[in-house]
Order: C-alpha cells, then structure tokens, then sequence
C-alpha cells in the first residue's frame, strides 16, 4: 500500500488540506512526468486532469451520494446542496474522492466545485461500440451503457491554475479507504450503538406510542440501537422551537430515563432553522442570514 502526491501545475493556496489533522500515513511525493498515466492540462476553464479507464474498473465514492452508489460512466460535480433531485454530485455533504474496483483512489485537494467524468471517449478512439437498435423511449437514449474498451477519467478544476492530487494504491477499496482516512487523520473511535439499526417514530407519535413501539422491538427481539423522534418531539418544527411540546410529550424527563433504561440511544431530529418564539431565536439572529426560510 502507498500514497503519492502529486502537483499540477500551480495550485491555490487555499485549499482543504490547508486545514486538515496531520495525516497519520506517509505520502510519497512525486513529479508530475512520474505519473506517466496521468496527463494534466491548462485550460481556459481551469486545469483538467485526464486518466485512462479500464473496461470493467469500477468506480465509488465522492462522499455522500443519494441518488446513486455506482459511479462508473457518470458525470458528478461535487457542489453542496441541501435538496438534490439527481444523480449529477449534489449532495449534503460531497468530497472529491473517488476509489475503483482496481486498488487505487483519488482524492483532489480543491475546494471548488469539481466536475469528474467517469468514462469518457476520445474522438480519436479506434474502438467503437457495437452497433444497437433504435432507441425510441427517453429511458432508453439516456440509459448508461456497458462499454468493452478503455475509456478515460477527467478531473476538470474551473478557475485554478494548478491543483495537488492524492493517489491512494491498495490491493482491493478497503485499503484505499483505510489510507484515506489515516491520511485524513484517522478519525475518531464510533461506539457500537452508532452502527447499529435506527428506527424513527413517526412525527405525530406521543410518548405512550413511543414507549408502545420501543416495547415491540424488544419484545419481538428485533435489534435496534437508536430510537429517534421526527420533528414532533418540539412545540414547533419547520422552522424549530428546539422545546419539547408538552401536550404530546408532557413527562419526556421520565420518556428519556425509559428508554435509556430498555437500552435505546434516543436521536431528536433538527434542523438549522430557528422559529421566532424559539427561546434561542434572539440570541442567534445577530449570526443569522439575511433571508427568512
């Protein structure tokens, strides 16, 4: 297993890694020219990086991704949004990391909204994909299709100059992955409960159905670690008052203990946006935004 970085041209100053745990894994830096299989590129949008695909590599990864788990033949832009109606990189919480089903990653150390290319082909490809029927339906004409010759990876950074890469190498993704995370310092110590199963009552549920439900998972010894709450739980929800409503919940003190007691970690759902009668709604409106949700 190793881990290289390599720089292209003249990267930002500012950028993630500026900001990140010291990494707790060696890393090898090596020239550009080294990385014969990896071209990079000035550009009048940025700087393109372009690598060679193998037919039948897989691709996974860009950190949280809704909408799809398999990468390979997509095109992502890594871009942060709360509502992502497609499977085109918007996500909550994107990264611009990817590994393949061959033992090797990337991770691009830019903040900027970069476009990954999953699978392109070069006009002056000789290979050519087998001839096939008449597609009619829109699922059809824009359906991925299964390619049997090497394609090729770009990694397009709009507005830079330059940017630094991470080759991540290993036998199989779980070395890519591990590296990965001692690159990005290791992480912290998860408690089992946080990986085990998690049920959410529903938003309109009130104490005696919570407690009902709770009771019918360790009755049915159906394992469950985490028992959450929807908005329900507060006074006010969408946007939050972050205070317990209490004609639903009116001993929720004595609902916590229970539960606690029949081995649940209890999980309040929130959000960022406060409500006006919210107790903490004065103190953080100087921090606020300039628009009302």
């Amino acid at each position: 297993m190793s881990v290289y970085k390599i720089r292209y041209g003249i990267p930002e100053e500012i950028v993630p890694t500026k900001f990140a745990p010291h990494s707790l894994v060696d890393l090898r830096e090596i020239s550009a020219g080294s990385a014969a299989q990896i071209t990079g590129l000035k550009t009048k949008r940025g700087y393109l990086l372009e690598i060679p695909l193998n037919p039948g590599n897989e691709i996974y990864g860009f950190g949280l991704q809704l909408k799809g788990f398999l990468q390979t033949n997509l095109k992502k832009t890594i871009r942060p949004n709360a509502d992502p109606i497609s499977n085109t990189g918007d996500s909550h919480a994107p990264v611009p990391f990817f590994v393949t089903t061959e033992g090797w990653g990337i991770y691009v150390d830019s903040a900027r909204y970069v476009e990954f290319n999953l699978g392109y082909t070069r006009v002056d490809c000789k290979d050519v994909a087998e001839k096939a029927e008449i597609k009619t339906e829109f699922s059809e004409l824009y359906a991925k299709r299964e390619v049997n010759y090497k394609t090729i990876l770009t990694i397009d950074v709009p507005f830079v100059d330059g940017v630094d890469i991470y080759v991540f190498c290993g036998e199989n993704i779980l070395d890519v992955v591990s590296q990965y995370n001692l690159f990005s310092g290791g992480g912290a110590d998860v408690s089992l409960w946080g990986l085990g199963n998690l049920y959410r009552c529903h938003s309109d549920f009130n104490e005696e159905q919570v407690l009902s439900m709770a009771q019918k998972f360790r009755d049915m010894e159906i394992p469950c670690d985490i028992l959450g709450l929807e908005p329900g739980w507060q006074s006010l929800s969408y946007s939050s008052s972050f205070v317990w409503d209490e004609g639903r919940f009116p001993n929720w003190q004595k609902t916590l203990h229970k539960l606690t007691e029949m081995g649940f970690k209890v999980n309040l759902w929130e959000q960022a946006f406060v409500h006006p009668e919210s107790p903490l709604y004065d103190r953080l409106l100087p921090y606020s935004g300039d628009y009302k949700v």
